[in-house]
């Protein structure tokens, strides 16, 4: 067992790889009374073009997802039947770069972490079971398709993009949903669900060394299954897909969505600085206590707030910043002229500094968060960054510029939902 020490904050995680390929990863506290298992498959909605030793796959978009629906079902039942006997809660989630299984409880943790484990690693479909998920996902994607800010979101992504497959909804469309078959979901079930592509993380009122025992004994046996898998991405260019669409939606308030294609190319920082100082520099330019916000609620130009948000895609970064108005034009002209002559004061940076500092350190108030973010550094970095303390302190003016130059220069998208007229 490894212990991952974080530095400068008093927490530790501990790591441990089982002899069936199996990273585990264990974050125990006794502030709580429950516990969170967060089973990792490294694989999302853009793994559509794989070959998997020697074997090349293409499938539609959409298949992971499907998958994930597909592996609730078991020889005995559902999964769900299953938690719902041991009084845990269970669910899982498809995204672009992973798929997720959940079981949370404050109890009963060696039957909830077995079953978990078996569940996820038993396959257990048929063209039966995937013709009756078929009709699911389809009445999943059709709610979708009926909800005006989902689509204004892939709209933004299809606007940004080209040919990063983050651009496709990670449901697929309802043609893509039509044409997935039994060997799309084997094929991709046989390329990334075994252990050596999966990560559990466990936090919360555990004792690491049961954890441990109960993981030894459920795994040791099992044959460590490695395959070398390609994934296939083609190169996105830095130009955006279009520059402005308007769209017209059974919505009540105007709503507008900015995304910036930043290339991930041209930021010298570390990888794991690179979202940090986009997301400073963002919290600097919309933040609650920032000018351009304040300006516009005194103008009584917005209705509730100003959010951004950041996706990393495969060559780029997207920030992408939301609103309401009804003066949309007005309020995109305000945040353009904002964004075009914002400078850096060493003292905004350093007051930044200590309140990403201060989010860091409070993260470990909530498990929850503890997990999230233990499962998003392992999707982006494939390891626990163990020094964000210091790499928030490490980022200086001058590296600070550099991002805010590439904000300023980097081709931009917005998309306009209003009203049906």
């Amino acid at each position: 067992m490894n212990t991952i020490e974080l530095k400068n904050i008093d927490e530790r995680i501990y790591h441990e790889l089982l002899p069936s390929g199996l990273n585990v990863y264990i974050y125990s506290t006794p502030n709580v009374n429950n516990y969170n298992l967060y089973l990792l498959v490294k694989t999302g909605s853009i793994d559509n073009n794989f070959d998997v030793n020697g074997k090349r796959v293409t499938i539609p978009n959409g298949v992971e997802h499907f998958l994930e629906h597909l592996t609730f079902n078991t020889e005995d039942g559902t999964a769900e039947e299953f938690f719902s006997k041991t009084g845990a809660y269970c669910n899982a989630y498809t995204s672009f770069d992973r798929t997720v299984y959940v079981a949370s409880s404050d109890s009963m943790l060696k039957e909830n972490l077995e079953y978990l484990l078996d569940y996820v690693n038993i396959p257990f479909y048929n063209k039966e079971s995937v013709e009756k998920e078929r009709g699911i996902i389809n009445e999943e994607a059709l709610m979708g398709e009926n909800n005006p800010y989902q689509k204004m979101f892939y709209k933004l992504l299809e606007s940004l993009l080209i040919k990063d497959n983050h651009r496709n909804k990670v449901i697929g469309n309802l043609e893509d949903i039509k044409n997935i078959s039994l060997e799309d979901i084997t094929n991709t079930y046989d390329a990334f669900y075994h252990k050596t592509n999966m990560d559990l993380v466990i936090c919360g009122n555990v004792d690491v060394n049961e954890v441990l025992d109960i993981l030894h004994k459920h795994e040791d046996k099992e044959e460590c299954i490695e395959r070398d898998i390609n994934r296939y991405n083609e190169e996105e260019p830095d130009q955006v897909n279009e520059e402005k669409t308007i769209m017209y939606e059974n919505v009540v308030i105007p709503k507008a969505s900015i995304g910036i294609k930043i290339p991930k190319n041209k930021i010298t920082l570390d990888k794991e600085n690179r979202v940090r100082a986009i997301s400073m520099i963002s919290s600097l330019l919309f933040g609650e206590t920032s000018e351009l916000r304040l300006k516009l609620q005194d103008l009584n130009l917005i209705n509730e707030d100003i959010s951004y948000t950041i996706i990393s895609a495969n060559n780029h970064y997207l920030l992408i910043v939301d609103f309401e108005s009804e003066n949309i034009d007005k309020v995109y002209e305000l945040i353009i002229e904002e964004i075009d002559k914002f400078k850096l004061s060493e003292s905004d940076i350093e007051r930044k500094k200590k309140a990403f500092i201060s989010n860091i350190i409070r993260r470990f108030e909530s498990i929850d968060r503890v997990t999230s973010q233990i499962v998003s550094q392992l999707c982006e970095y494939d390891k626990i960054v163990d020094n964000e303390y210091e790499l928030t302190k490490s980022l200086n003016i001058k590296e600070l510029n550099n991002v805010l130059e590439l904000i300023k220069s980097s081709p931009r998208t917005i998309i306009e939902l209003l009203p049906k007229k």
